[in-house]
């Protein structure tokens, strides 16, 4: 299946809505991480230096409110509410019951050189969390030691934009 521009392909969405039309696919909704687009990262490579690829993922991150994912764009462009949002397929649900944004926290993510041990760009990101719950319980820490000079103190969660 390919994206709108006919000549991007993915292997590894697990959003798409596939039907028999004329370019095979329906589309894919804009909802994945900026760094996964490669649309986006063609577009950016050609506008910014000239068909080379791109150096640094400054040039990549400063133009994803022009072309990055659908969501990605109208979150940069301030034309959400809030800087949370949900999606809900739910064929006989119109209007899901709202979040309380006093339980919902938004942290930074890190970016890693790949000097510092990160992969070139597009890749994945990181963000420090509190712990790891499952099914409401707070699961042990990792005792795997921290390499690369990392401290052990804090812990995180790697998020691989491949996986959207």
């Amino acid at each position: 299946m390919s994206y709108s521009d006919s000549t991007t392909g993915t292997s590894v969405t697990a959003f798409t809505a596939v039907n028999d039309v004329q370019d095979g696919a329906a589309g894919i909704f804009g909802l994945g991480f900026p760094s996964g687009s490669d649309i986006q990262a063609k577009l950016v490579e050609a506008q910014t230096t000239g068909g080379e690829p791109l150096s640094s993922s400054d040039a990549f991150l400063n133009d994803t409110y022009k072309y990055g994912p659908l969501l990605t764009r109208i979150t940069m462009t301030n034309q959400l509410e809030d800087d949370l949002f949900s999606i809900s397929l739910q064929w006989d649900e119109i209007d899901p019951g709202a979040i309380d944004n006093s339980s919902s926290t938004c942290v930074p993510v890190k970016l890693y050189t790949p000097a510092e041990g990160g992969l070139d760009p597009p890749s994945c990101w990181e963000s420090d969390i509190d712990g790891v719950f499952l099914d409401g319980k707070l699961l042990a820490n990792s005792t795997i030691p921290a390499t690369g000079g990392l401290g052990t103190s804090q812990i995180s969660a790697l998020i691989d934009t491949a996986c959207f």
